[in-house]
């Protein structure tokens, strides 16, 4: 996947340095407690459901399709938390 214009143009502006990069992730649970992970080759790492969020997406949204990525049966109903600032820089 290649970088969208947006990141293209930060990335433009601000060269090399570190870019922090809005990020959603998903931990869709089964009504038997287990956590639905994701993994992206059969001998890679299990992963959680994640997406980088550009401004112009829509939480809700990018949610949706990060499940409907998993191919999985699951509903997004709510928000649980967001998580942000310094402290998590």
């Amino acid at each position: 996947m290649g970088m969208s214009a947006y990141f293209a143009t930060i990335r433009e502006k601000v060269g090399a340095e570190l870019l922090l990069i809005p990020s959603v992730s998903v931990l869709p649970w089964d009504s038997d407690g287990r956590l639905l992970l994701v993994r992206h080759s059969p001998s890679g790492p299990w992963d959680l459901l994640a997406e980088q969020w550009s401004r112009t997406k829509h939480l809700k949204k990018l949610l949706e399709e990060s499940v409907r990525g998993s191919g999985g049966g699951v509903e997004v109903t709510g928000l649980r938390t967001v998580l942000g600032g310094p402290s998590y820089a």
